[in-house]
Parts: structure tokens; sequence; C-alpha cells
């Protein structure tokens, strides 16, 4: 009888514990165009303390024209020891922003993509590592049609 109390007291105190989960989750999403899946978890908290200090720290995004943008990016999951967690999402085209807590839009920089890079264990000088480029583009040359356009539009020759 007293094993059987000591083994329930073993299992209430397990199902009350914290869960151990990753304190970050990267995942890449794609938008218009898929991109390379790519998902890793962090399970060192300061090294995922140091990407959410990277984010924390980004300057406030200003309204300005940015190229078009794809809709892909890093979806990035943070949770604390008290089980709160904080949702980041990061653009790997147009703006580049990172956008926090709904409305917060931060504009990242080299120094963030950086730590990024090196805590998820991508080469920072290796852009097509960090963003992608749309799975089925080969090359973005002019196409098949560029020369007929070139001489369709061309001034005639007499």
């Amino acid at each position: 009888m007293r094993a059987l109390g000591i083994v329930f007291a073993v299992l209430i105190g397990a199902s009350c514990s914290a869960p151990t989960t990753a304190p970050l989750r990267v995942v890449r999403f794609s938008g218009t165009h898929p991109v390379a899946e790519f998902e890793r978890s962090v399970t060192d908290a300061a090294a995922a303390q140091r990407i959410y200090d990277a984010l924390s720290s980004l300057p406030l995004a200003q309204s300005r024209w940015c190229a078009y943008g794809t809709g892909a990016g890093y979806q990035l999951t943070f949770t604390d020891t008290t089980r709160r967690t904080l949702e980041a999402t990061v653009e790997i085209a147009g703006c580049y922003e990172a956008v926090m807590h709904g409305s917060d839009r931060r504009s990242t920089n080299d120094a963030f993509w950086s730590v990024f890079a090196n805590t998820l264990g991508l080469e920072p000088w290796d852009s097509s590592q960090l963003f992608p480029p749309p799975l089925g583009v080969s090359g973005l040359g002019t196409g098949s049609r560029a020369p007929a356009l070139r001489d369709r539009f061309a001034p005639r020759r007499r």
C-alpha cells in the first residue's frame, strides 16, 4: 500500500511539472510560391535568448516602399519555463520585417540575420540558406520568349 502511495506521488509530481519544451521553435513557411521546408528547435535557452534579444533590439519599421514579397518567412515560437509563449513572424522577402505581438513591426538588419543564422546552424553569408528562392525556379533568365519580343519591338530596318 505504501509503495502504491509513492508511485502516485511520483506520478502526480511528474504531471505537475512543466513539460520539457524547447525554448525556441523555428519553422519556415511558404507564401504565394513554395519554398524549401525548414524546421528547427533550439533547446539551449541562452541561444534562444540571444535570438529574442536580437529581435527585440531591432529598430521600429518605418513606412516605406518595399520590393514585392511572396509572403514566405519564418515563424518563431518562444516558450519560457512558465509556459508563456511569444510568437514572431520574420519575412524573407519584401521589407524583411519582423512582426511581434500582432502590430509591433521591426526592420531586420545584418546583425539580426547573423545571430539568427549562427544559432540555427546556417551560414550567415549564404543567402540561399536564409532566403531560399521559390521551389522550381531554376534561374532568373529572360526566358525563351525574350529574343522574339526583342525582335518584335526593335525598330524596323529598311
